[in-house]
């Protein structure tokens, strides 16, 4: 019985010592960067987190994997349907603990896509602001109809796309890369979705 005791012990202590060695090994600062961009082709709410930041894409209220059905990870699915990248170069400073890793992004142009969402979500609005009170539809109503709208111009395989190259920095944190939020490189990622949602809140008079 000790024979089998001590066996179960050596054995339960070489498996730690291989999982706290290949624990310790730091990935490379572009391994890192497209397991990031990976997190949002997948809509991994959880992984975008982690990698990208708490507040960076918008704040999720579970850090769970959302449900099929769930809004935002319908909206999120249909802007990274097309998202495509190439890494361009990737730079390592081990002594000042900075890196930097370029890439270049391929997403349909959100610009685009939002001025017409804009246009048909107002033609909808005005028709329904016309009829009878008791005809008009509910707040949940008209939101599932604008999901649809955007969800539907998102989906077009004849979008216009648009590339971007920017340049992603890193830094060494408890000996691991880790990204430095930037809306600019988001910005690129989703084919102009946030520097959009911004023009359209500085012309309906909202707060950037």
């Amino acid at each position: 019985m000790m024979k089998r005791i001590c066996s179960v012990l050596l054995a339960a202590a070489l498996a730690l010592s291989l999982t706290a060695c290949g624990g310790t090994k730091r990935e490379s600062a572009q391994a890192v960067v497209e397991s990031a961009i990976g997190a949002v082709q997948n809509v991994d709410f959880a992984a975008m987190k982690t990698y990208w930041g708490e507040d960076t894409l918008g704040k999720v209220e579970s850090a769970a994997q959302p449900e099929a059905d769930d809004e935002d990870a319908q909206v999120m699915k249909a802007v990274t349907k097309h998202l495509s990248y190439t890494v361009k170069e990737s730079k390592e400073d081990e002594k000042a603990g900075t890196a930097t890793v370029t890439v270049e992004f391929t997403n349909a142009d959100m610009t685009a896509i939002m001025s017409e969402f804009i246009q048909q979500a107002f033609s909808d609005a005005l028709n329904y602001a016309f009829l009878p009170e008791d005809q008009q539809p509910s707040e949940e109503e008209m939101d599932q109809k604008y999901l649809g709208i955007l969800t539907g111009l998102l989906a077009r395989e004849d979008n216009k796309m648009v590339t971007n190259t920017v340049d992603i920095s890193l830094k060494l944190t408890d000996d691991q890369w880790t990204i430095e939020s930037d809306d600019k490189v988001l910005d690129a990622m989703l084919g102009g979705m946030l520097s959009s949602a911004d023009s359209i809140s500085d012309s309906l008079g909202g707060d950037s």
